[in-house]
């Protein structure tokens, strides 16, 4: 996620194999909207 310009505490971390799936897919959606939020800032700024 570091390689995705999203800072990640070591802290905060968590151990995703012992998420359940429903845990695992609600981090998924929050990760690919993040991830969207900041592909449409660089087209934004590009334009």
């Amino acid at each position: 996620m570091r390689s995705q310009g999203i800072n990640v505490s070591a802290k905060s971390s968590k151990d995703y194999h012992a998420l359940t799936l429903e845990e695992l897919m609600e981090t998924k959606e929050l990760i690919e909207d993040i991830i969207a939020e900041k592909q449409s800032k660089l087209v934004a700024e590009a334009v």
